[in-house]
């Protein structure tokens, strides 16, 4: 019969605390990646030109037509303390702008549809982590 062994020595207590620290750590970086991923594999657009017949907005549903690399290059793991990690585009990156991740995620406006990237990344994630 197996079961469940209560630990109570401290140094034992200590290292599987840390290892969980440590496979935290490693599943948000690689919850970036995998958001970035779903980014770098959408359509790329021409940098500094707006949607349009040369440079085409991505299809509602499609994550978003990389125009300058701002919104990749925002995707960052934040720590939040030891048993908390933040994923998703950094809000200083956008300045002024910080809704444009959310209006491209969920769609909003002119926009007329969402573009999302961040569940995908998400889906994807989970997929990866549980087979």
């Amino acid at each position: 019969m197996s079961g469940v062994r209560r630990v109570q020595n401290p140094a034992v207590l200590e290292r599987i605390t840390a290892k969980s620290r440590e496979v935290l750590q490693v599943r948000a970086f690689a919850l970036r990646d995998t958001i970035n991923s779903v980014l770098e594999r959408s359509k790329v657009g021409r940098s500094g030109l707006p949607p349009g017949p040369v440079n085409p907005p991505s299809a509602v549903g499609d994550p978003p037509a990389r125009q300058s690399g701002k919104l990749i290059n925002s995707i960052q793991a934040f720590r939040v303390n030891d048993e908390l990690y933040e994923v998703g585009p950094s809000i200083n990156s956008f300045q002024d702008t910080y809704e444009y991740p959310v209006i491209l995620e969920f769609g909003y406006g002119r926009l007329r549809g969402p573009r999302p990237f961040m569940r995908p990344g998400v889906t994807e994630f989970k997929a990866k982590v549980l087979r």
